[in-house]
């Protein structure tokens, strides 16, 4: 998927809660996130959707 970690650390506005920051082709964890479909898969792997935040940005 030639995705790149670009930040790991605390969110800026609320210091409990950790920011992570991908860059890729547009969309493609997005629309990995987003779909209830691979959701499971994505749990899988450790990572809680309770709680998680999903913006995009543009470069």
């Amino acid at each position: 998927m030639r995705v790149k970690t670009s930040y790991i650390g605390k969110s800026l506005n609320d210091f409990q809660r950790p920011t992570v920051i991908f860059q890729g082709s547009e969309n493609v964890l997005y629309d990995i996130f987003m779909n209830p479909e691979i959701k499971h898969i994505v749990e899988a792997s450790g990572h809680i959707y309770e709680g998680t935040k999903i913006t995009r940005g543009s470069s």
